[in-house]
């Protein structure tokens, strides 16, 4: 999952097209899930605030995940200072106030926040002492934010860390549970062995009895290569899959609010950016964005280095159409829907899911 994404608020307009004119507002009906957003960090801005604050928010959105606990290698977790506590203590009062369920998830990468280094998690979740240490410390952290709920990030690790992983996942449970709600996110393998890094460290069937509900991370379907965040067709046999080995269990697909620029030429890569960092890089170059195959935007662009770039984006349009194909025959409505990248969003998202529910 993304870990250097930052949302940059700016003056925003609702339902605003690539091309600047008025959008018509998309009347497709998608049925009422359970809805998540996840946001970095143990701090929300002005902007995201209201967003919550709004009418529409509370029509999409139930529960708030916070991704800022971070277990270090000796076995403590972040932020365990008083300061820091008693500021996310704070904030998770004032969303609980919103109405909000609120749950910290803790992502398991280097020290410096950022990094999935699957080798070196596996070498700590081999260490039973280190487990029971961030187990108890994950649970006393939450516990001083009075949180509803705890969430467990675990990417790249190899096959061999499953039963250390089904270990780290009971320690936690039997810290927090029932009193709050663990959850636990997976890659969004369709085969095994899995289809993607990490897959195969998650004995879901067994993990079952310790999870209040599975986050199928369905996010980035196009890797390195220019394409969608996300294909919903992929997302359901992801979402299936899951649900095979654990019927009884309780499940999320997700959804990306977050965009990808690809560079295209010269040394290729790719970034996350945000649907109004993409209006700007049109406004920037003077570019039109078009339509992609399932309606998501796509920005060709030449930058001041002369690289060529392809960034593909979603806006409240692409999206209701992405959420319409998870019909209720498609994905059961039990099925909840975790929009990742909070922040980063076309600003007229909320409104439009709200006021296409069904």
């Amino acid at each position: 999952m993304k870990k250097a994404l930052i949302a940059t608020p700016i003056l925003l307009a609702c339902g605003i097209t690539p091309s600047g004119d008025v959008a018509e507002p998309d009347t497709q009906s998608i049925p009422t899930r359970h809805g998540t957003v996840i946001a970095d960090g143990c701090l929300l801005d002005g902007w995201q605030m209201d967003t919550l604050g709004s009418s529409a928010a509370k029509s999409a959105i139930q529960e708030v995940v916070l991704d800022c606990l971070l277990p270090h290698a000796d076995g403590s977790v972040t932020p365990n200072d008083a300061s820091a506590q008693s500021d996310l203590k704070t904030l998770v009062a004032s969303l609980q106030s919103m109405g909000y369920a609120v749950s910290l998830a803790a992502s398991f990468t280097t020290d410096d926040g950022y990094t999935y280094d699957g080798a070196q998690t596996a070498t700590e979740l081999a260490n039973a002492t280190w487990v029971a240490s961030v187990a108890s410390n994950i649970a006393e952290v939450s516990s001083a934010a009075v949180a509803n709920g705890v969430e467990l990030d675990l990417e790249q690790l190899p096959a061999s860390a499953r039963p250390n992983v089904t270990s780290l996942v009971a320690a936690v449970a039997s810290k927090i549970r029932p009193y709050k709600k663990l959850g636990v996110f997976l890659p969004p393998q369709t085969t095994t062995p899995s289809d993607v890094p990490g897959g195969d460290a998650f004995d879901v069937a067994t993990l079952a009895s310790s999870v209040d509900r599975f986050r199928v991370m369905t996010l980035d379907f196009s890797g390195s290569n220019p394409g969608p965040t996300i294909d919903t067709g992929w997302a359901v046999d992801a979402l299936r899959f899951a649900q095979a080995n654990a019927s009884s269990a309780s499940f999320d697909v997700a959804y990306p609010l977050y965009g990808n620029d690809f560079t295209t030429s010269g040394a290729a890569s790719v970034r996350f950016t945000t649907f109004l960092e993409a209006q700007g890089l049109a406004s920037t170059y003077d570019v039109t964005a078009r339509r992609g195959p399932s309606q998501e935007l796509v920005l060709d662009y030449t930058d001041d280095a002369h690289q060529t770039h392809e960034l593909w984006y979603d806006d409240a349009t692409s999206t209701l159409i992405g959420l319409h194909a998870w019909d209720a025959q498609t994905l059961p409505t039990s099925v909840g829907v975790v929009y990742y990248g909070f922040g980063a969003e076309d600003p007229a998202l909320w409104a439009a899911i709200a006021g296409a529910q069904q």
